[in-house]
């Protein structure tokens, strides 16, 4: 699990995804892409990582084909 874990944690910062503490309430502890125009998409944490565990099967889809 604590592999995950750290695999996750590099994940969020090799995409540049950064937590928002602004003050627009709905978007208020959910992450962004750093950078990210004004219009940017916002993510819960959850839905963060299911974008990683994605990226991690198509990874390893890629890795079969090899």
């Amino acid at each position: 699990m604590k592999k995950v874990a750290i695999k996750f944690a590099e994940w969020v910062n090799k995409n540049r995804y950064v937590k928002y503490f602004g003050s627009d309430a709905p978007n208020c502890d959910k992450w962004y892409v750093s950078y990210s125009p004004p219009d940017r998409k916002y993510y819960t944490t959850d839905e963060l990582y299911e974008l990683f565990i994605e990226d991690e099967r198509a990874l390893l889809e890629k890795s079969k084909t090899i």
